[in-house]
């Protein structure tokens, strides 16, 4: 149940719709504006709209490239025999921010629920690896429906688990750490709801009473892909800190994908994945952090 569409559909080869040369000097919005014009195209049957492609090179980048839009990809060139990235983008300044930021860039932990949709699980007992959960009108939901699972982090359920077993760090507290399940509905039987991935935590509604709803999916993108890239972050030595943080953040996102990647000198990533589900990184590496 892992990556892009859950591992069950292979990583898409996209076409390119603008090719890139590098410029002399801040290449951000060169990148920016190309971006935004594939945002601009419809998509296809697949949600994909088309690539930028970045021809050999280095590129010089200031700030930070958004791709907001789903179905947009960045690409980078390869070597005749595909063993080699030969495009590079160079991170430079001094601001501690990411240089590629693409999805929906909110950061909500899925709690956007459409209204009059939450209803609580009432199964006693669901242990874990299960995909099958009950609710009291499973009519309110339909097969494919995007759901998420709330189990709360009460006292009681917390104390079950000695507080997380923090040993000299602080012990965990209510409501502070929910375990949180994005999922779809594959089918309904009665008021049975089966999902397509099962939960990893057993569920006791005698410690935590766990619910589901619907999610909204409003600022959620999807099917955005970054390819063959090598991306070296300026730094003036191995103990500073006065640069870009991290090579790429994908932020609110799903069915999408990193590969053939290489990040140097980030703080804190390579990739990072915030509210980012069903995503694939493949052949990456973060060196010389």
């Amino acid at each position: 149940h892992a990556g892009y569409k859950n591992g069950e559909a292979d990583i898409p080869i996209v076409e390119n719709m603008i090719e890139l040369e590098p410029v002399e000097g801040d290449n951000t919005s060169h990148i920016q504006n190309a971006l935004d014009s594939v945002a601009k195209l419809d998509k296809n049957q697949e949600g994909i709209r088309g690539a930028v492609l970045l021809k050999p090179g280095e590129y010089d980048v200031y700030g930070s490239i958004f791709i907001r839009d789903s179905g947009v990809i960045l690409k980078g060139s390869v070597s005749e025999d595909g063993m080699t990235v030969t495009s590079t983008i160079r991170a430079i300044g001094e601001e501690s921010i990411s240089l590629i930021i693409a999805g929906g860039n909110i950061q909500d932990r899925w709690q956007s629920e459409l209204p009059n949709t939450r209803q609580q699980i009432t199964n006693e007992y669901i242990p874990v690896g299960s995909r099958s959960i009950e609710v009291e009108y499973a009519a309110a939901f339909s097969e494919n429906d995007n759901v998420i699972i709330v189990h709360p982090s009460t006292s009681k359920w917390l104390a079950s688990i000695e507080n997380g077993g923090t040993d000299t760090d602080e012990p965990w507290t209510s409501n502070t750490i929910d375990i949180i399940y994005n999922r779809y509905i594959k089918r309904i039987v009665g008021n049975k709801i089966i999902l397509d991935v099962p939960i990893f935590e057993n569920f006791n509604r005698e410690l935590s009473q766990a619910y589901i709803f619907k999610y909204s999916r409003e600022q959620l993108k999807t099917h955005i892909g970054i390819e063959n890239l090598q991306i070296v972050i300026q730094t003036e030595g191995e103990l500073t800190e006065n640069h870009f943080r991290t090579g790429i953040d994908l932020i609110h996102l799903e069915d999408s994908w990193v590969k053939n990647v290489t990040v140097k000198h980030f703080t804190y990533a390579a990739v990072n994945l915030t509210d980012a589900r069903r995503i694939t990184v493949e052949n990456c590496k973060g060196l010389e952090p």
